[in-house]
Parts: structure tokens; sequence; C-alpha cells
């Protein structure tokens, strides 16, 4: 059995086995606070050199920093120690409700970094009229947190409603039905930054985004894999 710390069989592409192994290392070193690359390599199963030429790609990617060197008090040569990078990448998320916009940016280490809240009326108004004021209101949070050196790499957007395919097909409590949110919100934020390349946007649920933040930052943290997540 695959798990998410299982390196992929040989019979998979080498870009394939490439990019599962970053991403396995970058998780490593995630999940562990801060790791050397012997201690990885031990973690995830795949040799030291293979960890090695893995850490020195997210290296210059961005995404992974060396912090100085283990304490001598350990056997054998002291290892540089490796954390997830406090600047570089980042995600943005967009929360879109009936009272209230909420806009934070997180970095690599799942911390938020820039989180701001507008309260505003969103019940019957125009799709794109509350879409532009979330891009706004977006746009406010990259530019404090590229005075944090962070660049979101993408955006979800979570909203109360049924959402697939990039469209919230019926939100009762807005009274929208059928709206294209992605593509009009990726409009909107890229009127606002027209210097600046696109960002991928992606959107669900905002009792998913919520279920899945819990798994991967609450009570997922510990453990735990199945869990009643109750909203409302």
């Amino acid at each position: 059995m695959m798990n998410n710390l299982t390196p992929l069989e040989p019979k998979a592409d080498k870009a394939t086995v490439r990019r599962h192994n970053l991403s396995l290392v970058l998780r490593a070193v995630h999940d562990a606070g801060e790791a050397t690359r012997a201690g990885v390599a031990t973690h995830v199963g795949l040799t030291r050199a293979a960890v090695s030429s893995l850490v020195e790609q997210l290296l210059e990617y961005g995404v992974v920093s060396e912090w100085g060197k283990t304490s001598s008090g350990q056997a054998g040569r002291p290892g540089t120690v490796l954390k997830v990078s406090r600047s570089g990448p980042a995600g943005l998320g967009v929360e879109i409700n009936i009272d209230y916009i909420a806009v934070c940016v997180v970095d690599l280490a799942g911390t938020d970094r820039v989180r701001l809240v507008e309260h505003v009326d969103n019940r019957g108004v125009e799709p794109s009229e509350v879409l532009a004021g979330a891009a706004r209101l977006a746009a406010r949070a990259v530019g404090s947190a590229a005075d944090q050196e962070l660049e979101p790499a993408g955006v979800h957007v979570a909203l109360p409603g049924l959402v697939t395919g990039g469209t919230v097909r019926q939100a009762p409590n807005l009274g929208w039905q059928r709206v294209a949110v992605e593509g009009l919100f990726a409009q909107a934020l890229l009127a606002l930054r027209p210097a600046h390349r696109p960002l991928p946007v992606s959107s669900d649920n905002e009792a998913n985004a919520a279920a899945l933040a819990e798994l991967w930052f609450g009570a997922g943290t510990e453990g735990v894999r199945s869990f009643l997540y109750l909203t409302g």
C-alpha cells in the first residue's frame, strides 16, 4: 500500500517520480518542523544522495531554507538544518459568505501571515459585484504579503453553496445560480493587477474547505483521520 511518504515504483516515468519525491521530501520537512537531509532520507526511505539532489531543487524553488548546523552533541558530522521557507510561494484563500468576505495569505508552514475581513451584506447582490469586492480585498492581501516577501501561487475560493467544476450551481443564501465563480474572480483579480501573471483559481463549498483545514492543520496533525465536522 502506498501512502504520502512512500516513493513511487520504478515503473513510473522519471518526471513523475521526481515530482512525487520532491513532494515527499517537502512534506517530510514540513511535518518535522526542522530536519536534516539524513533524517529525511531515513524517514522517507530514499538514499541520502537522492534526498540531497531533491533538497537542492527545493532550495532553488525557494520552498525550503537552510538554518545552520545541528548541535555538535550528536554522533557524526553535524547536518544542516532544513525548514520550510517563510518567504516565497504562499497560498491565497478567499471566503465569501452572506455577511462578510474574508481573505488570508498562508505560508508553506501553514501560518496565516495576512488576514483581512470585510463585513458586508452579500445577500441578493449581483455575483459579479460580490466577486469584484472579494478581488479588491484579495489584491490588498497580496500587497501586504509582498511586504513579507511572500507571493501567492494560487487562490482558493470557498462559498456557501453547491460548487462543482468552478461553478456555483446554487447558493440559496446568496441568491446565486449557475455562477462561473472561478472565471469571474480570476478576471476581476487580473483587472486589478494587470502587470502580474494570472493566478490559478480553484473553488469549493465552505464546509468542505473547513473540513480539509481541520484535517491538514487541526485534528489531522494529531493522527486523526476519521472525524465528523459540524458547521452551521
